[in-house]
């Protein structure tokens, strides 16, 4: 491989160290990610934590370069052209009578030693790279330890409402009975009236996050990635520990010796305690952060009185307080639409509708989210209902089932279809991370009256999707391709409907292992694709294109698998390629959703295909060196004379 090959290919390793970063890989990871975990106010600040990180690139770019060019580092440092022009230039240095008796002397060292001169010059500066570049890491971890010290002296404040430690923290006695007992989530059949609170009373924001903290725990485990361990997302300057939490709270005297709640970015120090909270520990911070001052129910509330909303539900508030739970600022912009839609039910629910507030790269996850908090703000959709969805299963939802023609669809089929699709047993439910890993609830979880979904025709095409999920759930395949047939017909835009018929036929495939039925779901995910590039403004959403793709990917393969028992090698070489080629493409849609985990699916399912063609292609080969050997040994017995009996000579 020549030198410019394994520059190309270390280039390359280092485009892609951003993936690396985010896996446990040793010293190098962890001083970039505590590098980016500094958060630097001044402009000096923010440079040299640049600085520093440009440093580490530095470093993990020269030892790429050292992987792939070991052999050539002798040229690239000692034998390179700099040093070769420097050398010819030292032969002919002269000093200057002005000049003083260092530069002189050095001038004569130069023209005695001219390449050895020129190398000493080159590890100098390189010398003077390397200083420049751990001077800024130094100065940037110092930074950070400065910035963490003003966030801590910045944020104390006093609780507004309460100083009293059992309304912040899940009391001593509940934590000593959790971690002895657990849970066991009973759930009370009696259905629970609807409370409304007062958004002008001082402890609004005390009674709503305790008397509804069971609904607040379901919600919060169903909508945010859980974090055992503190974890920087790409991006971010704060580390993501427990339910989405960024901060770390915790008690502590001011000068007067008055006990304060204090506020501390999830950054240095605060990083290693986030990670060693126990489970009630952990609920205990979530607690204290949405009571908190400047963040979700705190902001929720002056929202509220803001504009005009004297009197809220218990439901309304809640599907508010899941819409805020992140980016409290965002609360804005929801209640001042809902304050604009008065009593219109459709202008309500489009008050949730992320707009040009969010980056259009996340607009089709954040409104997948903020459907349900929608729904829950109306009432349609309880706490109650989440308990046996998967945990984060609002994300599986193609959006083009939830946001129609600029609108939120709320009919009770598209309700009942998107609650049965968010079920699925063979993944871990809210039920079961409750149960499982002891969290903390307030007795025993109740049951919420519903509204009434008024003036809403339900959708026909969603009422046989419906229909079509229930017979696939009972593995009635053929029902369900019908039932998925007969909603295309009706709504040739039911994204839903056309992936799950995709899917449908590759289930009926796995029974009946018949190729027609594979090349069936390829014939239904051209379709699709054919009608979301028909209606690219209305349609698009790459995480379906990614899971049309994908079930396309999964058709070729299995058709794959039957061509190779058929011993159709050369055919079953052909259909994994094709199947690897589907699979890229899903990968390519979802890195375009910024969908990790479909990534690594998609990924995992790459690699797959690339085993099984080695497999086949070494299958393939000794196939035929057996053939080429038996030709050889028949020929040769053809050819070999038989010696005659008898007579000899």
């Amino acid at each position: 491989m020549s030198f410019k090959d394994r520059f190309k290919k270390a280039s390359k390793e280092v485009s892609e160290r951003v993936e690396y970063i985010r896996g446990d890989k040793g010293i190098l990871e962890d001083k970039y990610q505590d590098l980016k975990g500094s958060m630097p106010k001044d402009a000096w600040g923010e440079f040299t934590r640049i600085a520093g990180l440009a440093g580490i690139d530095l470093a993990w770019f020269l030892f790429c370069l050292s992987k792939f060019a070991a052999k050539d580092l002798k040229t690239i440092f000692i034998d390179n052209a700099v040093i070769d022009k420097w050398k010819e230039e030292n032969k002919n240095k002269k000093a200057k009578i002005t000049d003083s008796k260092f530069k002189q002397w050095f001038a004569k060292l130069q023209r005695t030693y001219p390449k050895t001169s020129a190398r000493l010059k080159l590890w100098m500066l390189y010398s003077l790279v390397a200083t420049m570049v751990a001077g800024g890491i130094k100065m940037s971890e110092r930074d950070g330890k400065e910035d963490t010290q003003k966030s801590k002296v910045e944020n104390v404040i006093n609780t507004p409402e309460n100083n009293n430690d059992d309304v912040l923290d899940v009391t001593g006695e509940e934590i000593a009975q959790i971690e002895e007992n657990g849970n066991d989530l009973q759930i009370d059949n009696k259905i629970k009236d609807v409370v409304k609170y007062n958004t002008t009373d001082a402890d609004f924001s005390t009674k709503f996050v305790n008397e509804n903290w069971n609904d607040i725990v379901i919600s919060l485990l169903e909508f945010e990635t859980w974090r055992d361990k503190a974890t920087l997302h790409s991006g971010e300057s704060r580390y993501t520990f427990a339910a989405g939490l960024t901060w770390v709270y915790t008690k502590e005297k001011n000068k007067d010796g008055k006990l304060i709640e204090t506020q501390h970015a999830c950054t240095g120090k605060y990083i290693n305690k986030a990670s060693n909270f126990n489970m009630a520990e952990k609920w205990s911070q979530i607690k204290r952060h949405c009571l908190y001052k400047g963040e979700c129910v705190n902001v929720m509330k002056e929202q509220l009185k803001k504009y005009g909303f004297q009197e809220i539900t218990d439901y309304q508030a809640l599907g508010l307080f899941v819409a805020g739970y992140q980016t409290p600022g965002r609360l804005k912009g929801i209640v001042h639409k809902l304050s604009d839609a008065g009593s219109n039910k459709q202008k309500q629910v489009d008050a949730f509708i992320a707009g040009n507030e969010i980056k259009s790269k996340y607009r089709n996850g954040t409104n997948k989210r903020r459907w349900w908090c929608a729904m829950m703000c109306m009432g349609y959709i309880t706490a109650d209902d989440l308990i046996d969805l998967d945990r984060d299963a609002f994300s599986t939802i193609n959006i083009n089932t939830v946001l129609k023609n600029g609108h939120f669809v709320y009919d009770s089929a598209t309700i009942e279809y998107v609650l049965e699709h968010a079920k699925n047993p063979s993944k871990g439910s809210v039920r079961n991370f409750i149960n499982n890993r002891k969290v903390p609830l307030n007795g025993v979880v109740a049951k919420h009256q519903k509204s009434k979904i008024e003036n809403v025709e339900n959708n026909k095409s969603m009422l046989k999707t419906y229909e079509g999920l229930k017979a696939f759930n009972a593995k009635d395949y053929k029902k369900a391709i019908k039932c998925y047939q007969e909603a295309v017909a009706l709504d040739a835009n039911n994204m839903e409907a056309y992936s799950s018929l995709a899917f449908a036929y590759k289930k009926l495939g796995d029974q009946t292992h018949s190729i027609s039925d594979y090349e069936k779901v390829l014939e239904t995910v051209k379709a699709c694709n054919a009608q979301m590039n028909k209606n690219k403004s209305l349609l698009h959403d790459p995480e379906v294109k990614a899971a049309t793709y994908y079930n396309a990917g999964l058709a070729r393969e299995e058709i794959a698998k039957l061509q190779e028992k058929s011993n159709k090698n050369k055919d079953a070489l052909e259909s994994y390629q094709k199947a690897k080629q589907n699979f890229e493409t899903a990968y390519a849609n979802a890195q375009e959703a910024d969908n990790t985990s479909r990534m690594d699916i998609y990924k995992d399912a790459q690699k797959r295909i690339d085993n099984a063609i080695k497999t086949l292609k070494a299958k393939d080969n000794k196939n035929k060196t057996n053939a080429f050997k038996t030709g050889q040994k028949n020929v040769s017995n053809k050819t070999a004379k038989p010696v005659a009996k008898g007579k000899g000579r």
